[in-house]
């Protein structure tokens, strides 16, 4: 009973996950008031099983049994890894590392320069 409750969950959050994910479901606090809907379904499952005198300990080894599952599937169907040359580095003493921000994951802007010197916003 507690593997039917999680494929039921992890299912719905499967779909969840896609939906909101290619942008058919906004996010924010809707996307987490039906999380904790679904997870408070989960529970009334959960006591509706006991209260049927489901086993607890087969219950629990139900509703875990989905993370392995999980790890095994994503592992079983990874993309292929592609051998191949790594790219060349550039040299250490190349200029264009002066001009990069690792902060900004980009090149640094150049500062304007307004009558001929710079001004405070442009230090920054």
């Amino acid at each position: 009973m507690g593997a039917v409750l999680e494929a039921l969950n992890f299912r719905a959050l499967n779909h969840a996950t896609h939906a909101l994910f290619l942008g058919e479901v906004p996010g924010g606090s809707a996307w987490v008031a039906v999380l904790g809907m679904r997870f408070g379904a989960l529970c009334v499952g959960m006591l509706l099983a006991l209260q049927a005198g489901a086993d607890p300990l087969a219950l629990v080894l139900g509703l875990s049994i989905v993370m392995p599952a999980a790890v095994i599937s994503a592992i079983r169907n990874r993309p292929p890894v592609i051998d191949h040359e790594p790219m060349p580095a550039i040299p250490p003493d190349d200029p264009s590392w002066d001009r990069w921000s690792i902060w900004r994951a980009g090149e640094i802007p150049a500062p304007v320069e307004a009558d001929g010197e710079l001004g405070e916003e442009d230090l920054g």
